[in-house]
């Protein structure tokens, strides 16, 4: 009996572990391409976030939540499409390798602080689901004169449901994550350019 209940007990606790599979989003950039070539770093892993709950509902429930992979993928393709030439780059160049190769900016992307949960909330039609995710990327920029530009910023997003079992609620959190990473990189992006653009017109200022 007492190895049947362990058992039992096993289960239970393996059925409190769900996954949230966060697909890549689609990012909207300019159409016109920033001039220059670049060597970007990307620095990821530390975005496999575990979701927890915020009250007592589901409270047994945890949800692995990897984010990486889409982050990953949405950042190179939308910096493909933006840069004019971009060399990714599992290294960070000093400003005499960014001499040497030729690049006009190194562009080093670093993962900061992100939090993932859920709650459930009663509603007139049972409970309503809603979760909420935040990701921070610091942005930094090296030239090879020496010149550094630095910038945070920081992706949140918000879904809500109507969910029957605890189960399910993963869909919800894998929503509010995609949508977290297309906030997160389209600001990276938009940083990036503005950071550009003020060297551009420094440049242009000394002549």
């Amino acid at each position: 009996m007492r190895g049947l209940a362990l058992f039992l007990m096993a289960l239970l606790l393996l059925g409190c572990t769900g996954t949230a599979h966060v697909t890549t989003p689609l990012v909207a950039h300019k159409s016109q391409k920033i001039t220059g070539n670049y060597a970007v770093h990307i620095q990821s892993g530390g975005w496999q976030l575990k979701t927890n709950p915020v009250d007592a509902s589901c409270s047994l429930w945890r949800f692995n939540t990897p984010v990486d992979e889409s982050y990953v993928k949405a950042m190179q393709t939308v910096l493909t499409e933006t840069l004019q030439s971009v060399d990714f780059r599992p290294d960070i160049q000093d400003t005499h390798t960014l001499k040497r190769n030729g690049y006009d900016a190194q562009i080093s992307l670093v993962q900061g602080p992100a939090a993932s949960q859920f709650g459930i909330s009663p509603n007139s039609f049972g409970a309503g689901t809603d979760s909420d995710v935040e990701l921070t990327l610091h942005i930094a920029i090296l030239y090879p004169d020496g010149q550094r530009q630095q910038q945070s910023v920081t992706g949140r997003a918000s879904k809500d449901g109507f969910k029957v079992i605890c189960s399910s609620i993963a869909d919800i959190i894998a929503d509010a994550a995609r949508e977290a990473v297309r906030d997160v990189v389209s600001q990276a992006v938009d940083s990036i350019d503005n950071q550009l653009e003020i060297r551009r017109r420094q440049v242009a200022t000394r002549g």
